[in-house]
């Protein structure tokens, strides 16, 4: 049964890395993941953010965004207010459903979100790994503790808001090797 269920996700990654790329909807996706995570800053954790989505088995960044963060690239229903308007966030820079007064007028974030698109669209098609090491996953100070379970190691990305880590289980499963 388990080498049935391995041989069907080894198929379903093979098949999902030989569909040609939605560039346009990976930056999308990217960059909506980027200010859920970042807000509107361009920094390293943009970078470090693509190189981990890159690294999934999932067959693509829109894939690995939709594991990681479904709620805002519309893979699953938002729960917040923030959710709803960061999944809004739209290629054509007009103001996302739902954005908050509170937040100000959506004309001085635009110029912000067109900076973090335009980025995602050249990491979607170039690799750029601000890290140390290529980082594995990414996490804030509430998952501290259970990366530290895992066996997670922190690597340095640079002065960013999340925390990178490299799985040194992912390095040996891999042959010893980073990809």
């Amino acid at each position: 049964m388990l080498v049935s269920l391995l041989l069907a996700s080894s198929s379903i990654a093979e098949a999902a890395r030989r569909r040609p790329r939605d560039l346009a909807r990976e930056a999308l996706d990217l960059a909506r993941v980027c200010v859920s995570e970042a807000s509107f800053e361009l920094g390293p954790d943009c970078p470090a953010i693509a190189a981990v989505l890159r690294r999934r088995p999932f067959g693509g960044i829109s894939e690995a965004a939709a594991r990681y963060s479904p709620r805002v690239v519309g893979a699953r229903p938002p729960r917040t207010s923030r959710q709803v308007w960061i999944a809004g966030l739209r290629a054509d820079l007009a103001e996302p459903v739902g954005w908050p007064a509170s937040a100000g007028p959506w004309t001085h974030y635009r110029g912000l979100w067109r900076a973090i698109l335009a980025s995602a669209r050249t990491l979607v098609e170039a690799e750029n790994v601000p890290c140390s090491v290529p980082p594995d996953h990414w996490g804030g100070p509430m998952d501290r503790a259970r990366a530290a379970r895992l066996g997670y190691r922190r690597i340095d990305c640079g002065k960013t808001r999340n925390d990178f880590y490299t799985d040194p289980t992912t390095t040996r499963r891999r042959g010893g090797s980073r990809r």
